[in-house]
């Protein structure tokens, strides 16, 4: 897990660091195509974020409806997306985190900082220090898990346990900050309160693969955005690209992810893995998919 907060660091934060694990973190790399002087005149250490709707306002619409059918487009949504999910309830909650003494909190769902939902599972929200609950290092809780009933959604506990050994299960709650390294980026930036983070999704967007486009968006410069392979390893394996493939080898040799009309991510629409893999052949993802 510490690699893939650094490498996220490194892609989304520049110098900052994700928790009290990491204690450095290079900085982002100019596009490969830009030029040695061009890369030389700007300094995109400390870009700030602009929010996708930045980069439609350019880029068009297009790339970001190819965008909203991938998988990593719903990795993480709204509370508003799931029919008759009720969070109009006040429920009471012990932090799982804390294994010594686990802390209880009576939370007003509707008047908590929900921050959405993670993979159609996890109900995600934020908790402050001051309400006792100081075990995840970003403040960031799964707070329920979801349940689908018919065609609406119900709330469940995270974990059931006895905390306060009364003889009943009780309510808990989980860490989600290292979930979000991959699965919320933009929560996890908001969390470290990056410059212009507010400006972003919960979930994946323009900026969790490319860095931060203040200065591309101010300059329109393509050094000034990161554009490789190297955003799909931090998720994907561990932060490092895996040391069987070979220096030619990439994702995107098969994958363009922002998608196609399928939101496979392949690059073309009659490629698929069979394109190039017979049946029975072994993992065409080497370590890539070895990412828990």
């Amino acid at each position: 897990m510490e690699k893939k907060s650094k490498a996220l660091v490194a892609l989304m934060l520049a110098v900052s660091v994700l928790s009290t694990a990491c204690s450095s973190a290079k900085p982002l790399a100019p596009a490969p195509n830009s030029s040695a002087a061009e890369a030389q005149a700007l300094d995109i250490s400390k870009a700030a974020y602009v929010g996708s709707q930045t980069c439609i306002s350019c880029h068009s619409n297009t790339i970001m409806d190819s965008f909203n059918k991938t998988t990593h487009a719903a990795l993480f949504k709204a509370a508003t997306a799931y029919p008759g999910l009720n969070l109009n309830q006040t429920v009471t909650i012990f932090d799982d985190g804390n294994k010594t003494k686990p802390v209880k909190l009576d939370l007003n769902l509707a008047q908590g900082d929900i921050k959405g939902v993670m993979a159609d599972q996890h109900l995600v929200a934020s908790l402050s220090q001051s309400t006792g609950f100081t075990s995840d290092n970003l403040g960031l809780y799964r707070i329920a898990d979801l349940e689908k009933e018919g065609n609406a959604w119900k709330l469940t506990p995270a974990v059931e346990k006895d905390y306060d050994k009364n003889g009943t299960k009780d309510w808990g709650v989980r860490n989600y900050g290292d979930c979000a390294t991959c699965h919320s980026p933009g929560l996890a930036a908001q969390a470290l309160q990056a410059p212009g983070a507010n400006k972003l999704t919960g979930g994946m967007s323009c900026e969790t693969c490319h860095g931060p486009g203040g200065v591309h968006a101010a300059t329109g410069s393509p050094a000034a955005i990161a554009v490789n392979e190297d955003s799909c390893y931090v998720c994907h394996a561990g932060g490092e690209k895996p040391a069987d493939l070979t220096p030619e080898q990439s994702c995107l040799e098969c994958h363009n992810p922002h998608g196609n009309a399928r939101g496979l991510m392949f690059k073309e629409d009659t490629l698929s893995c069979e394109s190039c893999h017979e049946s029975g052949d072994s993992d065409p993802h080497h370590a890539v998919l070895k990412a828990h």
